[in-house]
């Protein structure tokens, strides 16, 4: 009888001929039951050998193995191959530049076995010998930081129903970010984090060069990844100067581990490499903001029938995304609807079948893009006129029969209560008189584990220079007009923070946008400003309290 295989050992590759054969070495190695043991290797199209080298060394492993090729698509959507043929309950990342300690199996299996609660555990890093300094610093400064830092995949077991809870890994993520975002969101399924005694070795870069171009690699794919989700990494701490600090406070503790004084280089060692994140970051910020990209394929139907017969979309499509075009043509490039698209991808993957409420919805742009993604929305708005205009809208861009739109007062919605998966309630709240019972009328739609997207507009901003300068000049009357606030309506981080309580809500993220808060001439004018305004939106968690609009996720439990 052929017994199942208790783990699969995924191993994604590209391009690592000089290290694949130690690597699979080191697979036969394990003390762990073969039988038990699944194979997966998948190579993301190499250029080199590495694919040979994997066909020649099969013969020799004594387990169940499976290879396939991806088509140069990419990180995510290789480790998605794995996820979806494994057999294994659990899944062992294994990279194409790491070998594995004799044991390395069996400890992860069994830890996972004693801790049903946990997801995701990654081993150890082990010290090399006899490297030179590079790789030397390397190697030390990921051995300190053993027990400093989430896990990623390389290293990690992962269960297997945890990652497919989740859908498996975002394909979008080409170069890297994909195990962080994956992580992320195992996390906020209810699943632990962990690390076990495992031990693994990571061949570390052995010349500057080799480190420069893979730290400016990682830079440039992490991008997307914080676009994302920007909670996955703090970019403060990723610059040159935190790094020279955190080189130095670990050269003391790598030299009570090691006790030798090539460590005490770690600082210069910190500063090297952050410097090729960014230069990478920067790059592809650059590439990013000038839509220089490659288009995304559309995938659903109705977006396809969204551009059937676009002209402009076929001129346009060379130089941005499928998506990006979809958010101009509906008019979502509004910094608090790019905030709530952002925010989305991090809680809301998938939209297809899922009933969406948007209150306040104008002009019914939002709502149109959302059933354009095969989500079903409603769109509620008090402006006759407004609901007129949109659906004028959803019948253009032929997704009339997955959208509705009503004319309503968001304090008495006429709908029964846990109605939807999600509402959204972008710049709306400010102007409703009671907007404590609004708040209270959307968390009651609100299905149970669905969630609550929002954005208000924040005095503790630019904002508030406008309200001062309005009121310098003689004309208080019109900064009402001009904030589109009353006075009893101007909101901030605390004040959403408390209506979150207050209704017992459970906070998944809050973050700012648009910090400058510049006029779209000015914008215009001086490009460069509008980058570093989205470079400071990246670190939006953390700069929350000063952005001109706030956006919030918030669960109902």
């Amino acid at each position: 009888m052929i017994k199942k295989p208790k783990v699969t050992l995924g191993v994604c590759v590209k391009n690592c001929e000089a290290l694949i054969e130690k690597v699979i070495r080191s697979i036969i190695n394990q003390d762990f039951k073969h039988e038990l043991i699944e194979v997966i290797f998948v190579d993301d199209s190499s250029e080199d050998n590495t694919l040979s080298i994997i066909l020649n060394m099969i013969p020799r492993i004594d387990m169940e193995v499976k290879v396939f090729r991806n088509n140069g698509e990419g990180i995510g959507s290789a480790r998605n191959m794995v996820v979806k043929e494994a057999s294994g309950d659990y899944i062992i990342w294994v990279d194409g530049d790491m070998m594995l300690s004799k044991d390395f199996v069996r400890k992860q299996v069994e830890f996972m076995d004693n801790n049903p609660k946990v997801g995701v555990a990654k081993g150890k890093y082990g010290i090399l010998a006899n490297m030179p300094t590079v790789a030397f610093l390397e190697n030390i400064h990921f051995v300190v930081d053993n027990f400093k830092f989430e896990p990623g995949t390389g290293g990690s077991i992962y269960r297997a129903k945890a990652i497919r809870k989740i859908g498996g890994f975002d394909s979008n993520l080409r170069i890297a970010g994909e195990d962080q975002d994956a992580i992320s969101k195992i996390r906020a399924s209810g699943w632990l984090l962990s690390r076990s005694q495992a031990i693994f070795y990571e061949i570390p870069r052995k010349t500057w060069k080799d480190l420069w171009k893979k730290y400016l690699l990682w830079g440039y794919g992490l991008h997307d990844a914080l676009y994302k989700n920007s909670s996955l990494l703090s970019l403060y701490k990723m610059t040159p100067i935190a790094g020279f600090l955190a080189g130095l406070i670990r050269s003391f503790t790598a030299y009570k581990i090691i006790r030798k004084k090539r460590v005490f280089l770690l600082p210069i060692h910190f500063v090297f490499k952050m410097s090729a994140w960014w230069y990478g970051y920067i790059k592809r910020h650059k590439q990013f903001y000038s839509y220089r990209f490659e288009p995304l394929k559309i995938k659903s139907k109705i977006s396809t029938l969204f551009f059937s017969g676009s002209s402009d979309f076929e001129k346009k499509s060379r130089s941005m995304s499928v998506i990006e075009w979809k958010q101009r043509k509906l008019k979502l490039t509004d910094p608090w609807y790019q905030l709530i698209l952002k925010m989305m991808k991090s809680t809301i993957n998938n939209l297809e079948e899922k009933r969406i409420l948007e209150v306040g919805c104008g002009l019914g742009g939002f709502c149109v893009y959302i059933a354009s993604e095969r989500g079903n929305a409603v769109g509620l708005d008090i402006s006759k006129k407004a609901v007129q205009e949109a659906k004028v809208l959803s019948k253009k861009y032929n997704v009339k029969s997955l959208v509705d739109f009503i004319v309503a007062d968001a304090r008495f919605l006429p709908f029964k209560e846990e109605s939807f998966e999600a509402v959204f309630c972008c710049e709306t709240l400010e102007h409703i008189e009671n907007y404590k019972q609004a708040f209270h009328e959307l968390v009651g739609v609100i299905k149970k584990n669905g969630y609550l997207l929002a954005t208000v507009p924040n005095i503790f901003s630019m904002l508030l220079l406008e309200y001062l300068y309005f009121i310098l000049i003689g004309q208080p009357k019109y900064v009402k007009e001009f904030l589109n606030v009353n006075r009893e309506e101007i909101f901030h981080f605390f004040k959403l923070k408390r209506l979150l309580v207050n209704e017992e809500l459970k906070l998944i993220e809050m973050r700012g946008t648009d910090f400058l808060h510049l006029h779209p001439k000015i914008k215009r004018i001086f490009p460069y400003i509008d980058i570093f305004s989205k470079i400071l939106e990246i670190n939006g968690q953390e700069l929350k309290f000063f952005g001109a609009h706030i956006g919030v996720i918030a669960k109902k439990t």
